[in-house]
């Protein structure tokens, strides 16, 4: 499998708790949420390491 874009090496919350997962995105979808023995190709990646990845959340902070 190849991706657009992989988020990588970060802390991935989900509602199954916190895990360190690779979430792998093609177009404007996610497609993967996978252990770093099963990281995908990618044509970008973006190091997450220390940081915590909430795929699927939208900005929560906004002010109408």
């Amino acid at each position: 499998m190849s991706v657009d874009l992989l988020i990588a090496n970060g802390t991935v919350v989900t509602p199954n708790g916190a895990q360190p997962l690779n979430v792998g995105i093609s177009g404007d979808h996610i497609v993967s949420l996978t252990d770093q023995a099963q990281t995908p190709d990618a044509r970008e990646v973006i190091d997450a390491a220390g940081l915590h990845v909430l795929p699927g959340i939208v900005e929560g902070h906004v002010h109408f």
